[in-house]
């Protein structure tokens, strides 16, 4: 689910939040089943006609163990939306994750007909 709330005509906020169940095999045959809550914050501004820069900070949490596993997304985007070209530039960090870490930087290009 993700409400959305408009603050004036040039920003949106969304509080997304959602469940996921994940089914995984170990190597002993026997099935783990990991539940996941994500939630955040979004946010888009109009910073002129057809552009837009976007935030997001996002977390995981695993809340099925006792682990406290969890995972901190956090993404900084300017979009281009136009009739026929939308283009995208930004970055995307993970954090808090053990053995892992991310540094994404993200271009789209895309053709609308």
């Amino acid at each position: 689910a993700i409400p959305g709330y408009y603050i004036g005509e040039k920003v949106m906020l969304n509080l997304p939040i959602g469940l996921q169940n994940i089914k995984r095999g170990s190597a002993s045959g026997d099935d783990d089943l990991q539940t996941l809550a994500t939630y955040g914050i979004t946010g888009e501004v109009k910073i002129s006609e057809n552009w837009f820069v976007n935030a997001n900070i996002l977390q995981t949490k695993d809340i099925d163990s006792d682990s406290n596993i969890e995972a901190n997304y956090y993404v900084l985007q300017t979009n281009y939306y136009g009739e026929y070209w939308n283009f995208g530039l930004g970055y995307k960090t993970v954090e808090n994750v053990s053995n892992y870490s991310e540094d994404t930087y993200m271009l789209s290009v895309m053709y609308n007909w």
